[in-house]
């Protein structure tokens, strides 16, 4: 679990930092040559989704992992101080999952 929580961490630092350097070149925005020749800038997309799932209650002789719950949180407030609009999903059915990702 440790190193899933480092894996995680390190990516979310890494999308950061990236997001960072984006957001000073004015990344969102990208200009379009209309028909008529005009140069139109336009953006690209509104706000950042993140869908976060934890799964902790395995079955089949799998033991349960401990810390998942809170985990999913770290993450989310992660997400959510670098300007992300964050759904969790804890535990979920194949058909919760599928929802949650359509």
């Amino acid at each position: 679990m440790k190193t899933t929580v480092i894996f995680l961490i390190s990516i979310l630092l890494f999308n950061a930092t990236a997001g960072f350097a984006q957001t000073n070149r004015g990344a969102g925005n990208v200009k379009v040559k209309k028909e008529d020749g005009k140069i139109e800038e336009i953006k690209l997309y509104e706000g950042s989704y993140a869908l976060v799932v934890g799964v902790s209650d395995y079955t089949n002789g799998w033991k349960d992992l401990s810390g998942v719950k809170t985990d999913v949180a770290a993450v989310k407030e992660v997400l959510e101080a670098q300007g992300f609009t964050v759904r969790t999903v804890l535990d979920p059915t194949g058909e919760q999952l599928q929802a949650a990702l359509n």
